[in-house]
């Protein structure tokens, strides 16, 4: 019997500011992300892979998500963020 891989996608979400990139980068155990104390710092998103054995997981870092008092550059964020 042959073993399986496995794979799949995990987006980091919330809201800016927060630590997404920070947690990303402590998962992978390398700085793939920038990670500061300005918001906004993730315009786009970032991917990073972890390999453990025959599981592949892939991370998606997304800009910060903002539900209030919406500015045209914050909605253009949150469509970065939502794919």
């Amino acid at each position: 019997m042959t073993a399986k891989s496995r794979c799949g996608y995990i987006a980091i979400l919330g809201r800016p500011n927060v630590g997404k990139s920070t947690l990303l980068n402590n998962i992978l155990g390398s700085k793939v992300s920038i990670a500061t104390d300005k918001p906004n710092t993730t315009q786009w998103q970032i991917l990073g892979i972890k390999t453990t054995g025959l599981t592949q997981a892939i991370y998606i870092d997304t800009p910060g998500i903002k539900f209030y008092r919406q500015q045209p550059r914050q909605r253009q964020f949150n469509r970065l963020a939502s794919g």
